[in-house]
């Protein structure tokens, strides 16, 4: 008990210094994992985006009697419940074009009957589609040709793969500040401890016992930034994920955050500031010594 109460004589002799530490490392965590949780969420909608691709298959005209459903249930089977397939007729085709190209759409419809050797009929599929999948559609009975466009997502892709890179680097760097603000506090609790721990000494403390009250301070430093990570991430957490997500319909796919996360920093937090004081430790047997 007694040590313990050595340990958080740093906490009454600097209540101030203290706080501010702990409270800048809580809260430099919370952006580290804030931006932990952009990284990984992003994962997903990158993988998604590096297959997606659009496909037109375009129909032959029609036999007597014939609908779309027979060549629409061809494609979805070749394609799959997770790719979107949508039959287009010449009409929805006119309908389409008409609320960009207006006096197109009047000078096809203008046609009459010759409307259908012009206008085609075709299915638009949208979604992860190989190589194989093209080749299978080509081979569909009723089917003229396949037009793909690959690579339409290529600048958005570009642009999430430097995001999730910045924020890489950012939580790094948030990282490394939360390290050197909890051996800053380590290095000057064990200044304020220096005569406790000379005391102890004095009165036939051993090794242990000396320095045990430093890494108990380093620990608590830690716990309390750990503890306040914990207090803010659910509150502040969700609000500026909220805030985060409405930003745009890709970011809108990030799940909420929760999770594992904020516990594992908090217990970092703690390993961090143990760390540093038995850092502090060594460094102060090592200045005994000389």
């Amino acid at each position: 008990m007694y040590l313990l109460k050595i340990a958080l004589r740093p906490w009454r002799v600097a209540p101030l210094s203290q706080g501010l530490g702990a409270a800048t490392a809580g809260f430099l965590l919370l952006m580290m994992g804030l931006l932990i949780w952009v990284d990984r969420g992003l994962a997903p909608a990158v993988e998604h985006l590096r297959n997606d691709s659009v496909a037109t298959v375009y129909l032959a005209p029609p036999a007597q009697g014939e609908t779309a459903d027979g060549p629409l249930k061809a494609v979805r089977a070749v394609v799959g419940p997770e790719v979107t397939a949508r039959f287009v007729d010449r009409a929805q085709f006119v309908g389409e074009l008409k609320g960009t190209y207006p006096q197109l759409a009047d000078q096809l419809l203008e046609l009459g009957s010759e409307m259908n050797t012009v206008v085609p009929r075709y299915i638009t599929v949208s979604g992860a589609l190989g190589d194989d999948t093209v080749a299978r559609l080509r081979s569909l009975p009723g089917v003229l040709q396949v037009d793909r466009s690959e690579g339409r997502s290529g600048r958005v892709f570009s642009a999430i793969h430097a995001m999730r890179w910045l924020a890489r680097v950012l939580a790094l760097a948030i990282g490394a500040a939360v390290i050197a603000a909890l051996s800053q506090m380590a290095r000057m609790n064990w200044g304020i401890l220096g005569e406790s721990t000379s005391l102890l000494r004095l009165w036939g403390g051993g090794e242990l016992a000396s320095r045990l009250p430093g890494v108990v301070a380093g620990l608590v430093a830690g716990g309390t930034a750990g503890a306040l990570t914990l207090a803010l991430w659910f509150p502040a957490g969700g609000w500026i994920g909220a805030r985060i997500r409405a930003l745009s319909p890709l970011l809108a796919s990030l799940p909420a955050p929760g999770g594992a996360l904020p516990l594992t920093l908090a217990l970092a937090a703690v390993l961090i500031g143990g760390a540093a004081a038995l850092l502090g430790a060594w460094s102060a047997a090592r200045g005994g010594d000389r």
